[in-house]
C-alpha cells in the first residue's frame, strides 16, 4: 500500500506572500534586463548600427545604448516594459507559489 502524501494546508497569508515574492522577483528581473531586450529587438529589426569612423573600437551594445539615450532619452531604454510586466506578472506570481509548494524547506 502507498501512503498518501501529507496535504499542504497553507494560509492565505502565506500564499499571498509567495505570490508577491514571485511577482516582485520577476518585475525586478524584467526591469534590469529591459534595456538589453530593447537593444536585441532593435538589432533584429534594424540590423547593426553605423559605427563612428574615428578609429575607436566599441561594442555594438554600447553604441546602441548611446544611440537610444541620445535620440530618445532614458525612457527609450525601457520601451516595452509596461506590456511585459502586464503580461507576465501573473505568471511570476503563480511561479512563486508553485516553487514554494515544491520547496523542502519552509522559511515562514
Amino acid at each position: 500500500m502507498v501512503a498518501a502524501a501529507p496535504c499542504d494546508h497553507r494560509s492565505a497569508k502565506e500564499v499571498i506572500f509567495d505570490a508577491s515574492a514571485g511577482a516582485s522577483a520577476g518585475a525586478i528581473a524584467a526591469t534590469f534586463v529591459c534595456p538589453l531586450d530593447v537593444i536585441k529587438t532593435r538589432l533584429q529589426v534594424h540590423g547593426l548600427p553605423e559605427m563612428q569612423p574615428s578609429g575607436r573600437k566599441g561594442s555594438v551594445i554600447i553604441v546602441s545604448l548611446q544611440n537610444i539615450v541620445r535620440n530618445e532619452g532614458l525612457r527609450g531604454l525601457y520601451r516595452g516594459l509596461t506590456p511585459t510586466l502586464t503580461a507576465l506578472l501573473p505568471n511570476w506570481a503563480v511561479s512563486g507559489v508553485f516553487q514554494s509548494l515544491n520547496s523542502p524547506v519552509s522559511f515562514l
